[in-house]
């Protein structure tokens, strides 16, 4: 360090000075006045203090001054200076010491997060925000349900809020009667009349199919189902019966063109010349029987026991029928014409059991005029403990069409219900 000379001014008298009261001292610093001072005391290591006469001296030992050698950090480059590092070129930004070589410091990011410490490099720690970086009196709840958060109170509890319009600077649309089939970058609706042949109604079905519910996708058209697609009674008039189902032994008679009703059939055996009554005045069925004298008790075919009827008629060309002995004897020409069978069938439904099925007899024998004798060979059927055969259903055989030479063509009905196949014999010529 340098020396620095301060000059002590005292005021002497002509005499020796007094050792009883201290005389004021101007101080000076580098011939500056600082002041006056009543004592001067010296102290700490390399400084001392002299006097001569009325001059006091205050040394202070030093050596020659700063190194120029030594490694400063320094704003601009020095000329007297051989090792200073110059901060001015690393550039602007906060300086950091890495043992004695200084650097600018890096920028540090958190993302969605904040800085929670720095480390003696400035090296942040990021963190996410938790409760306990919160005020102590945070609660910790407030939940917005489709919503969002528009103020928090001072213990953060938020207050919840609907989006607004003004929430997102956009201009209200609204559409009457029409929906929004675009919006513009400003959050502007464009409104349009919703059209059924239009492009918003691409499939539209057809005129005969409905649009079905579908719980788990799509609806989708198709054509009515009615056991799936229809509750209720389906009226006449639209293929149903008008009534709901009926009891047992009934019959669905049909009273008008828009409903039906379910009508008792009786018990009616065929015993004692019992049949089958339909008024049509009440839609009602009955029990009827027909009055019959001593006449037949049995007619047999070569020997096998008939059914027995209350009218018989023989029919066919040459057949005679006369009273011989005690009872009818009909005689039915025989010979070596031309004899055969086959089968007609009926069915189950409302038709076709009253209808057959319609034959085809292979006959070369057959011509425009030839005589066909059609006569229903009977069979026995037992089922429910009942007896049946071809004269229960009084079958009638006709010939319906004949192809000379070829075949001939047969079909038979059945005055009461038939039930299925009957072996029908012919002759002919």
């Amino acid at each position: 360090m340098s020396l620095v000379p301060l000059l002590l001014l005292a005021q002497l008298g002509p005499t020796t000075p007094s050792l009883s009261r201290e005389e004021p001292v101007q101080l000076y610093d580098e011939s500056a006045r600082l002041g006056h001072v009543s004592r001067i005391n010296c102290s700490g290591a390399g400084i001392t203090c002299t006097r001569s006469g009325n001059t006091g001296t205050v040394t202070v030992a030093g050596g020659s001054g700063a190194p120029t050698d030594a490694t400063y950090w320094v704003g601009a480059a020095h000329a007297s200076l051989s090792a200073e590092i110059n901060l001015g070129a690393l550039g602007t930004g906060l300086v950091i010491n890495t043992t004695g070589t200084p650097s600018i410091k890096g920028s540090n990011t958190c993302t969605n997060q904040f800085p929670r410490s720095d480390n003696a490099s400035g090296t942040w720690t990021c963190a996410s925000v938790a409760d306990a970086d919160l005020a102590s009196s945070y609660s910790g709840v407030g939940t917005c349900t489709n919503q969002f958060a528009r103020v928090l109170n001072d213990n953060a509890a938020p207050t919840c809020a609907s989006v607004v319009s003004a929430d997102m600077n956009i201009t209200t649309t609204s559409c009457t009667n029409q929906f929004v089939t675009a919006i513009s970058a400003g959050g502007v609706g464009t409104c349009t009349t919703d059209t059924l042949a239009g492009a918003q109604h691409a499939n539209q079905g057809t005129t005969t199919t409905v649009l079905h519910g579908n719980a788990a996708g799509n609806p989708s058209w198709a054509a009515v189902t009615l056991n799936t697609d229809t509750t209720g009674v389906l009226n006449v008039t639209n293929g149903g019966t008008g009534a709901a189902p009926g009891a047992g032994d009934q019959l669905l008679v049909s009273d008008s063109t828009a409903a039906a009703t379910w009508r008792s059939v009786p018990d009616c055996t065929d015993t004692g010349g019992n049949h089958l009554n339909y008024t049509a005045a009440s839609n009602t069925f009955s029990c009827g029987t027909s009055g019959g004298g001593s006449g037949y008790n049995l007619i047999e075919e070569d020997g096998t026991p008939l059914t027995a009827r209350t009218t018989i008629d023989f029919t066919g060309a040459g057949v005679t029928c006369s009273d011989v002995a005690g009872e009818t004897r009909c005689n039915v020409p025989g010979g070596s014409g031309n004899i055969g069978s086959f089968t007609v069938t009926f069915g189950t439904d409302a038709i076709s059991r009253y209808e057959s099925d319609e034959a085809t007899v292979s006959a070369a024998w057959v011509g425009a005029s030839s005589d066909i004798v059609l006569v229903p060979k009977c069979h026995v059927v037992v089922g429910n403990n009942t007896v049946e055969n071809c004269f229960v259903s009084r079958l009638q055989c006709a010939v319906v069409s004949v192809s000379a030479g070829v075949s001939f063509n047969v079909r038979c009905h059945a005055e009461a219900t038939a039930s299925g196949s009957y072996t029908i014999t012919y002759t002919g010529a």
